[in-house]
């Protein structure tokens, strides 16, 4: 195809709208959508060469997956070679193993689908995620895999015309499940193929039709473009559904300007967005690794800060550009055996998944760090054991009913909650005596006993706790009950939720005024249910550290060779908390249950403690680790010591 200024100043726009809303300057709250304009682009070169070569009878399946390949690989390759080996020398064993699964996932062309299992892209957690932009090369290489074998297939059966109609039929499908995927799976929608090829196959049919507007148009056709284009990227942000319905504004404009072809364009075709668009595939990979950095590094408050880690990703792209992309486009005679280079290619990105692999499966290579640091990273890890104890968030949930303990023929005692109750049952279970028998976990990770709640992990809570609710009420009637949900302020005040998702009591969002008050009158009537026919014992929320505990001492040892302890002052915690821990007290006494308060045994005159000589108490910001929730057991036992006296006097 003929080189268009026109698509590599587009490319220019997408790139320069990613990196800046990475780097969080204000104004480019949509700057995100960039990629949805780079997959209109790809859509539109991909079907170009595809129909014209097959017009010519000249399409090669091979060649073209080798054009893929020297185009996407060579860079990506270097970039996770070099992560590899930074990461080797700077990463913890925890994060060490993440990356290097996220590493088989870049190299094996995978990462989209890893990422969809991992928090969402809009998360917090993904500013620590090295590799998380490759996932729409994911998206483009699965694309490029399947695209032409689909208009291969149907040109051999069906006429040019016809082949177009259905590629249009096939984009409107992508398009409407992309909009109505369910909420509770927005992470696969937009992550995966199916919801976002209709955007490349948008730019595909700017090609099938031949649409290019007239001369005395493209300037009128170019200015909406980039209207809609400025739109998306300015007043958009990530609250939104994702692709969905508003995803069609940036694929319109980066359409239009296709369509428009203007190649006197003052925007597009200019000096500057002509080399950034040149280097745009370079800098897409460089400069993510450089936002992670900075931001771990605690660099990317300050304007500063953004300016340098700018310039920095610039910097590398040029280097990528000049010394890896541009030498490797002819890296391979065209007389060679096609059998060369796909080696070549296969053997680059398998060796490189291989490493991945095994970082993984080494849990990150331990024998690297100090043991110092070993230990405190371990504690990341240090979470109950048994998994096939957990309940899955799927839409028809059901417990294992597992039993914990020695004695599995009797129940002492019944452990409901979410992932606080998963996260400290092992200390319920040290601390009931052996002749009671053994501990029955009914928890849920992500779902708070006995609401009727929806959340964006567990999307059917409430249809789980009523069906717990409903075993209870006719189950082991007498046995104690020990309720440890991880009931939070932030939860039930709405203009302090910063979560993008909402919770929903029954249809209604906790952004709403009358959340809270409907949330504490529906807890304290299951409350009062179970105490008529329960002994039930209630867990205050245990104290959040703010920080993830494990990591925060690791990075302190290793890159500032600082030994730290972390702790949250008691008075920071009272403050923000004493409203939920007041309105649980009140409702523990009113339907006569029993308070169990963490803080006794988690916190000291000042603080809460985070960790004791360096060894973190949690496995991240608020659940306690196996090591921490040993710190329990005494305020678990004292439920037998009560129940003992109470019996005796009885």
């Amino acid at each position: 195809m003929t080189f268009r200024h026109d698509i590599n100043g587009l490319r220019a726009i997408a790139v320069i709208a990613v990196v800046l809303y990475h780097f969080g300057v204000t104004g480019f709250d949509g700057g995100f959508s960039g990629v949805d304009i780079f997959f209109v682009i790809s859509g539109y070169l991909m079907t170009g060469i595809i129909f014209s070569k097959i017009e010519q009878n000249r399409f090669n399946l091979i060649d073209f997956y080798l054009a893929r390949a020297t185009r996407i690989i060579p860079a990506l390759a270097v970039l996770c070679i070099l992560l590899l080996i930074a990461a080797w020398f700077f990463l913890p064993p925890y994060e060490m193993r993440t990356f290097g699964k996220h590493i088989f996932g870049a190299s094996s062309f995978l990462s989209n689908i890893i990422f969809m299992k991992d928090s969402g892209y809009f998360d917090g957690a993904a500013d620590e995620k090295w590799l998380l932009h490759t996932w729409s090369l994911s998206v483009e290489w699965q694309f490029y895999i399947l695209y032409p074998l689909l208009i291969i297939a149907l040109r051999k059966l069906l006429s040019a015309s016809t082949t177009r109609w259905i590629l249009v039929f096939l984009a409107s499908c992508s398009y409407l499940l992309s909009v109505f995927f369910p909420e509770r799976l927005h992470d696969a929608a937009f992550y995966l193929l199916p919801t976002r090829a209709w955007e490349m196959m948008a730019g595909g049919l700017i090609y099938a039709f031949s649409l290019q507007a007239a001369q005395k148009t493209k300037i009128m056709t170019e200015s909406i473009g980039i209207v809609l284009l400025a739109g998306s990227i300015i007043l958009l942000n990530s609250s939104y559904a994702w692709p969905g319905s508003l995803a069609a504004l940036p694929v319109l404009g980066a359409a239009l300007i296709i369509i428009a072809a203007n190649e006197k364009s003052f925007i597009t075709n200019n000096p500057f967005m002509q080399y950034m668009g040149t280097i745009s595939y370079s800098l897409y990979l460089w400069h993510w690794p450089v936002v992670v950095a900075f931001n771990l590094l605690e660099l990317k408050e300050s304007s500063w800060g953004i300016g340098g880690g700018i310039i920095l990703s610039l910097i590398f792209a040029m280097l990528s550009y000049y010394l890896v992309e541009r030498p490797w486009r002819n890296a391979f005679p065209k007389k060679l055996p096609q059998i060369f280079p796909v080696l070549g290619y296969a053997s680059v990105t398998g060796v490189i998944a291989v490493a991945g692999l095994g970082i993984f499966y080494l849990q990150g290579v331990p024998s690297r760090v100090d043991n110092f640091v070993a230990i405190a990273d371990s504690e990341q890890n240090n979470r109950n054991p048994r998994t096939e104890c957990f309940v899955v968030p799927n839409k028809n949930p059901t417990s294992p009913m597992c039993v914990l303990g020695e004695d599995k023929d009797k129940i002492a005692a019944i452990v409901i909650g979410d992932s606080h109750s998963n996260a400290t049952v092992n200390a319920v279970v040290a601390a009931t005596p052996k002749e009671k028998g053994g501990i029955l976990f009914l928890g849920a990770d992500g779902c708070t006993a006995m609401m009727n709640l929806s959340t964006p992990y567990f999307f059917s809570c409430g249809e789980y706790n009523k069906k717990i609710i409903s075993y209870l009420e006719s189950n082991m009637i007498g046995t104690p009950i020990i309720v440890i949900n991880h009931i939070t302020q932030n939860l039930l005040t709405p203009n302090k939720n910063e979560a993008k998702k909402p919770v929903y009591l029954a249809n209604l969002p906790n952004t709403s005024p009358d959340f809270s008050d409907k949330f504490k009158q529906e807890y304290q009537t299951q409350l009062c249910n179970l105490t008529s026919k329960h002994p039930v014992y209630v867990v205050q929320a245990i104290p959040g550290m703010n920080v993830n505990v494990p990591q925060t001492i690791v990075r302190s040892m290793m890159y500032k060779s600082e030994k730290i302890d972390v702790a949250l002052p008691l008075a920071e915690y009272y403050e923000s908390e004493n409203g939920i821990r007041a309105f649980l007290h009140d409702a523990i006494k009113t339907c006569k249950a029993h308070e169990l308060d963490p803080v006794a045994y988690l916190c000291n005159e000042t603080n809460c403690l985070g960790s004791i000589n360096h060894r973190p108490l949690y496995y991240d910001d608020d659940h306690l680790s196996e090591y921490g929730n040993r710190l329990l057991v005494p305020m678990f036992r004292d439920i037998w010591t009560a129940r003992a006296t109470t019996l005796g006097q009885n």
